[in-house]
């Protein structure tokens, strides 16, 4: 049995736009911990570290407006914030000598929002950053903003008849383009042993595996 669902199987959870929304929200309440992560918090301590956040939305949303002048027009659709991360990935290990024509998407879109990011690089009265301080600060907080945003718990009875349909089968296949785990862990947490394409976690990383 082999069933496709949409992204309404997890209408609990945040979706894509709601998440890419709050990321590039420049007055958001997110800042980043002692513990190399990124939390939050909405009492608005002076004592947190909210420049850092500040600086990455800086480059998030520059990013994302230039994405956007062409998914909008050639795709019908607005950047998420896979799009972004996936962008800003390329500069994670970026450095003044870097060889243009290794990575030319890269250079292009560098000098198309040299201007917008110089703000976070260089801010008044702050540290200077490389880019690519720049690129993992903000990856990171996206990272985690996700993470924090997916990892709620939320009620999933109505999830409770999918599972026992699922149970009835030997094998089943469920194709959902979720960008969550949301029925995976309602599947494990009822018994079911579940295969999602990565082997089990090895060194804080999952590999591919379909067997």
């Amino acid at each position: 049995m082999t069933i496709l669902a949409g992204s309404g199987l997890s209408f609990r959870l945040p979706s894509v736009q709601i998440l890419t929304d709050e990321i590039c929200d420049e007055s958001n309440d997110w800042y980043a911990a002692t513990d190399d992560r990124f939390r939050y918090s909405a009492d608005h301590n002076r004592s947190y570290d909210y420049d850092t956040v500040q600086r990455a939305v800086v480059l998030i949303n520059a990013v994302r407006a230039l994405v956007n002048e062409h998914y909008i027009q050639n795709l019908g659709r607005r950047a998420t914030y896979e799009d972004i991360y996936s962008i800003i990935h390329h500069f994670e290990d970026w450095n003044p000598y870097h060889d243009p024509l290794s990575d030319p998407m890269s250079m292009v879109v560098l000098e198309r929002i040299r201007k917008e990011i110089l703000s976070a690089l260089v801010p008044s009265g702050a540290e200077k950053w490389s880019l690519s301080q720049l690129a993992l600060a903000a990856n990171k907080y996206i990272h985690d903003v996700v993470c924090a945003r997916l990892s709620q718990q939320v009620d999933t009875s109505y999830l409770d008849s999918l599972v026992q349909c699922v149970k009835s089968y030997s094998h089943f296949t469920i194709v959902t383009l979720n960008h969550d785990c949301l029925l995976d862990d309602k599947l494990k947490a009822e018994g079911v042993t579940v295969c999602d394409g990565f082997k089990k976690h090895q060194n804080g990383l999952r590999t591919r595996s379909y067997s």
